[in-house]
């Protein structure tokens, strides 16, 4: 769980350096294009094919990303509590996870 939340942290900080006016190389360019997900940058994922690509719903689709996620989490860790029945403490596995 804190293992994801720092390697989240870090790819978020490895796409700041996108901004940089650079020619990346491959394999870089690549791994930088992957890394833009984290960022919540749905263009990759081309969720505009979905949703339209209006300014308020690409800010909404945005906002709307990590709390689908924590609730994606969630259900997750309880599917493994309830279904699978394994011995799990939800309340801190989602924290971990969530990296709180």
């Amino acid at each position: 769980g804190i293992l994801a939340g720092n390697m989240f942290s870090c790819f978020q900080t490895l796409t700041s350096f996108q901004t940089l006016e650079m020619n990346w190389i491959d394999p870089m360019a690549s791994f930088m294009k992957i890394t833009a997900v984290f960022t919540f940058n749905l263009e990759v994922a081309r969720v505009s094919c979905m949703f339209g690509s209006e300014p308020t719903m690409r800010y909404a689709t945005r906002m709307l990303g990590l709390p689908l996620v924590a609730l994606w989490t969630t259900l997750v860790i309880a599917a493994r509590k309830f279904v699978l029945k394994k011995e799990v403490h939800l309340t801190v596995e989602v924290c971990n996870s969530l990296g709180a």
